[in-house]
Formats: C-alpha cells, structure tokens, sequence
C-alpha cells in the first residue's frame, strides 16, 4: 500500500495531510477539557457545531473553488488560513475568552472547508484510478494513527502544557503543511470538451447526481453514521467529563486512542476483501458496523465495555470513510469533483450536528446517559439510510 506514495505528488499530500492532523489531534482533547471545564454538555454540543456547522456552510463555496482554481493553490493558501485562526484561538484561550475561542475555532473550520475540498479533488490526479482504493485506505490509516498517537498524546500534552502551549504547537503544524502543499504540480482542474464551463454552475453537479443514483449514494452516504456518530461523541465526551483533575483529558485521549485503533484498522480490512473495497456491499457493512459499534458503547456500564464499543465504532467510520471517498472520487468527473467533495462534506458535517443535538438533547431524559443516546440518535441513523437505499433504488426502477 505504501507503493502509491510513489505516485506523482501523492506523497507530498499525504505528508501535508499528516503535519496537519498532528496539529489537529493535540488540540482536540485540549478543546474538548475546556468545553467539559466551561460548561458541560451544551458546550460540548457546541464544541461539536462549531466543528460541523461552519464547513457545512462554506463547503459550496469551497468546492467551487476548488473547481475553479489550481487546487495545489487553494491547498496551501487555506493552511496559512487556518495557521492564522489558530493562532487567534491561541490569544482567546490566553485570556480565557470562551466566547472568542468559539468565533475563531468557527473560522478554522471554515476555512478547513476549502482544504478539505482541494484534496479530495487532487487525489484522483495524482494517483491511477487502480490505485485509488489504496490511496484512501492508507490516507484512512494513517488518520486515525495520527488520530491515536495524538489524542493520547494530546491528553498528556494538555495535562503537562496546558490548552494554550497545545493551540500554539497547532498553529505551527498548519504553516509547515501550506510550505509542503505548495511544492506540489500544478493541479488546475481538468475542462475540455465537453466539460467546459462546468465549474461555472451548480447545475451540472445536480444533474450528474439525478441521472446517476450510485454517485448520489456515495456522496450522501455518510449522513446515517455521522449522526450515530455525533451521538456517540457527545456521550463519549460525557463519560470523561465523569473523571476529575488530569484524569479528564487522560481518559478523553484514551477512549479516542480505542476508536482510533479501529479506525485505522477498518480501511486495510476493507482493502483485502475485494467484494468489500471500494463498493456499494462495502458502505453498507461499515455502516452497519457503525451503528453496532456506537450503540455497545453507549450501551456498556465498564471501561472494559467502552474499550470494545468504540474500537467496533472506529472499525466502521474508518472503513466506510474510505470506501465513501474511493466511491466519490472514483465516479465523479473531474471538473466537478471538488463540489462532489463539497456535498460529501455537508452530508459528514450536517450529520454529525445532527447526531450531537440529539445526543445532547436526549441527556436531559429520565433516562442512564448511554440508553438516551441510543434511543435518539441511532433510530435517527437508521432511518436515513433506510431513505437513502430507497431513494437510489427508486431513481434506478426508473431508469
């Protein structure tokens, strides 16, 4: 799997992805203790929107970027952006300004949005369609053991540091990713022939996804398991928030560090079951496998059961996350594959607020946290897919 770093400036975007996600990792226990710190649930939740509803937002707009402009630019342009909203979250967090952290943890995503939609359409350029499914599984790895080492590492680092020194380490990350973006070819998006002017409108994108009903499925698949997800998010954070002192953000790391380990682990399963990589059989299972996972977590009364749970939980959004965008990428035309990206991105983002209000709201029950969770956001969760599965087979009766 390593061979496809070989290709092109693959290695050099998966190298940029990986300095990014260091940053992004250490900061994540560290926003999540003061979230528990400052407020409880309802500043998880709103820890949890301001990770979702800002790329939600910008991902149009990104993605026509995207299509519109060399996406090596718009890769290192949007790191140096959010280098510069870290850096204000750095000074927020100095003056213990909650209100102010939130606003610029708001523009960092935002931001995020246009990177987010740059590398999903520049993977298919640098890789060969056959190699495409590998490039996913190993960009999917090496999240989550980047996701692994660095909430454990996170969790200590917040501890020892504190949430600014780590904010600080974050900024950084996201300079040194914008210098190895901008050593990439150049990466303008493909247009000739009969896909010119494509970028210029929505349109086309809409009716590419009314007359082909399996891209309209892949790039709304993961709606169902980020809304068990963000359920399974806010309870997750709920279960440290039980801990004192520096044993908080200790079991935050550690709990994120299960889910991680079958994060990583999904994608290369996946990878060697041919009926499983890259297909409609294999966004269904990992879905499956989702929903499974985050309900034996919540379900679970022990740390032995929450071990299990999330490590179930991490096994299927790492594989239905690579399987999601091998799909999305290796279907969609190019011009318009940063807006495909772009609606992938909503769907991830919408789902997984969706999930967390629900999780949230599902607290104030007369209920043990765990079962609310379940009995609110996981219903939710299957009855979006059960619509999704309807929908394309009614467009494909049709057709």
């Amino acid at each position: 799997m390593s061979l496809v770093l070989h290709h092109r400036g693959f290695g050099r975007l998966w190298l940029g992805e990986l300095v990014s996600m260091i940053g992004d990792w250490l900061t994540y226990v560290a926003v999540g203790v003061l979230a528990v710190q400052q407020g409880g649930p309802w500043a998880i939740l709103g820890v949890l929107l301001a990770h979702t509803v800002p790329r939600a937002l910008v991902a149009p707009w990104a993605g026509r970027v995207a299509d519109l402009h060399d996406r090596r630019r718009v890769l290192a342009l949007g790191s140096v952006a959010r280098g510069v909203t870290v850096l204000g979250m750095v000074l927020a967090a100095a003056q213990g300004s909650t209100g102010w952290l939130q606003a610029m943890l708001v523009l960092r995503m935002a931001t995020g949005a246009f990177v987010d939609a740059a590398a999903g359409a520049a993977v298919p350029r640098l890789v060969p369609g056959a190699a495409l499914a590998r490039a996913h599984a190993l960009l999917g790895s090496t999240w989550s053991v980047v996701f692994g080492a660095g909430v454990a590492a996170g969790g200590v680092a917040t501890a020892m540091l504190g949430p600014v020194g780590v904010l600080v380490l974050d900024a950084l990350t996201f300079f040194v990713a914008a210098l190895l973006f901008a050593g990439l070819p150049p990466l303008r998006p493909l247009a000739s022939g009969g896909d010119e002017g494509r970028a210029g409108s929505w349109d086309e994108v809409l009716r590419e996804l009314a007359e082909r009903p399996v891209l309209r499925r892949a790039v709304l698949a993961k709606a169902p398991v980020m809304i068990a997800n963000g359920g399974g998010w806010v309870l997750l954070h709920v279960v440290a928030g039980s801990q004192s002192g520096a044993a908080m953000a200790l079991v935050l790391g550690a709990l994120h560090l299960a889910r991680a380990v079958g994060t990583g682990l999904g994608p290369l399963l996946w990878l060697r079951v041919s009926a499983l990589r890259g297909t409609e059989l294999g966004l269904r299972a990992s879905t499956a496998l989702v929903l499974v996972g985050v309900s034996a977590f919540a379900l679970a009364g022990d740390p032995l059961g929450w071990a299990g749970g999330a490590l179930l939980w991490g096994l299927g959004m790492g594989s239905h996350w690579a399987t999601a965008a091998t799909r999305v990428q290796g279907l969609g035309p190019d011009p318009i594959r940063g807006r495909l990206t772009a609606i992938d991105l909503v769907t991830h983002t919408v789902g997984q607020g969706v999930g967390g209000v629900l999780g949230v709201l599902a607290l104030g029950l007369a209920l043990p946290c765990g079962p609310a969770v379940v009995g609110a956001a996981i219903p939710v969760a299957l009855l979006t897919w059960v619509t999704i599965e309807g929908g394309a087979r009614r467009v494909l009766a049709r057709a």
